[in-house]
């Protein structure tokens, strides 16, 4: 359901952040209502998608969604969820 996807084709810039717990995503959505230049923030229904062109560790967006979610969500590059996804479809077949 990442709308992203569509137009961050650098899949290492391209984040997903699987929420752990409802709560998280209410607190997010005040990220939605901000502007972030080139950086882009939605919120799915299990998680959260962050694309930053350039970065994550200079990222103001990245940096924000750490302190409002601190230990809510487990975060991970769009290349490194479609390995994790192949490795899953892989075990299925």
């Amino acid at each position: 359901e990442n709308p992203l996807t569509e137009w961050a084709t650098d899949h290492s810039r391209l984040f997903a952040a699987v929420l752990m717990k409802e709560l998280d995503r209410a607190r997010l959505d005040v990220l939605t209502r901000e502007k972030w230049g080139d950086e882009a923030f939605v919120v799915g229904s299990r998680a959260a998608y962050l694309w930053c062109p350039q970065g994550a560790s200079e990222s103001p967006l990245t940096a924000r969604f750490a302190r409002l979610v601190k230990d809510g969500a487990t975060t991970r590059n769009w290349a490194t969820m479609l390995k994790l996804q192949a490795l899953r479809v892989d075990r299925r077949g």
